[in-house]
């Protein structure tokens, strides 16, 4: 079931239908039910390696998950790999790097 949801909400994400406002919340919660955050960073790197990554949300989504167990120095190596290969975004990962805690 892990695997499922984890493909769901990159494939809905990747296909822009995702409502920022109603959907969005609703992938929050079945992530955070559901989630298994290394298989979650796994399939977020394969799909980077194929190049395309995920919303801006729902990749915040996985990098608050990381330093909320605890993982702070990989959710940085995640904010580093998707600022290196994706420029559009970069300034709202540095405000996103910076609040994560040291």
């Amino acid at each position: 079931m892990e695997r499922f949801t984890v493909h769901a909400v990159v494939h809905y994400a990747h296909a822009n239908m995702l409502d920022h406002t109603k959907d969005y919340e609703e992938t929050k919660r079945v992530y955070i039910e559901m989630h298994n955050i290394e298989l979650d960073v796994k399939k977020t790197k394969e799909s980077m390696e194929k190049n395309w990554v995920p919303s801006f949300g729902i990749m915040k989504l996985l990098v608050n998950g990381l330093a909320k167990d605890s993982m702070v120095e990989e959710a940085k190596e995640l904010i580093a790999q998707v600022k290196e290969e994706f420029t559009r975004n970069v300034d709202l990962w540095n405000k996103v790097e910076a609040a994560l805690p040291h």
